[in-house]
């Protein structure tokens, strides 16, 4: 997972696309998920990290796929300072993945 990782990083100083940027964060969060029992403060760096990435999209976004990286940054750890405006957000279209409300009710 970290050799996809870096290749990303890479790539994504190569060419800014909003593909390579959703492909870094979905590779972190994935790594954020597999480590987040043993390693919480990884877990919440890679969240972060992906949550950054994430935000330099350009425009608001109705992409589903974008919008569910969002939610999994928060519930893997992304700073929740950061996140108040996105939560409103998956609110409002009605985001209702059972481990997001959860994680919020």
């Amino acid at each position: 997972m970290s050799q996809a990782i870096s290749a990303l990083r890479g790539l994504l100083q190569e060419k800014d696309d909003r593909h390579v940027r959703a492909s870094l964060s979905e590779s972190l969060l994935l790594r954020a998920a597999s480590n987040v029992e043993k390693d919480s403060a990884s877990a919440a760096n890679d969240a972060s990290e992906a949550w950054e990435i994430l935000g330099k999209i350009p425009g608001e976004t109705r992409d589903t796929t974008i919008i569910s990286y969002r939610a999994r940054a928060i519930m893997l750890g992304a700073p929740h300072d950061t996140t108040q405006k996105e939560k409103e957000r998956l609110h409002l279209s009605e985001y209702r993945h059972p481990d997001y409300t959860s994680m919020i009710d």
